[in-house]
């Protein structure tokens, strides 16, 4: 079985212009893969790769992203990196929950800010200014 590209990568075997175009996500490589080179290069110890692969996460799709973070196959680092990432939407935080191997710390964690996310909410809605708070709620404009 040939190689992937992340192990590839992983072990040094790769040019710099490939890591480049990797922090880019401009590879030939399925999603999965993608977001794991991603990654594995944001977390890297090379400041420019970890600042565009950084950059190349943030701007990805949540339809291209939500598949990989629900799927029992995704390695550890990516739903590690997923679930400390300052970035992640409601909509990627619940594809997280749905990976039956994501680490109970990290799931506990994001359903506590679940609740919490609700909890803020509903207070919102409970201070809301009604109508007849408004500035005119003797009916005269």
């Amino acid at each position: 079985m040939p190689e992937r590209l992340i192990d590839s990568i992983r072990n040094g075997k790769v040019p710099s212009v490939i890591q480049a175009r990797g922090a880019k996500g401009k590879l030939p490589v399925p999603s999965e893969e993608k977001v794991e080179i991603l990654v594995f290069l944001a977390q890297g110890s090379e400041p420019e790769l970890s600042r565009n692969a950084a950059e190349t996460i943030r701007r990805l799709d949540e339809a291209e992203l939500g598949p990989v973070l629900s799927d029992p196959a995704s390695p550890a680092a990516v739903l590690e990196y997923f679930a400390n990432w300052d970035g992640i939407t409601e909509n990627l935080q619940a594809a997280l929950l749905k990976n039956p191997n994501l680490p109970s710390e990290y799931s506990e964690r994001i359903q506590a800010g679940f609740i919490q996310t609700e909890q803020v909410q509903a207070e919102q809605v409970e201070t809301a200014p009604t109508q007849e708070d408004g500035p005119h709620k003797d009916g005269i404009d």
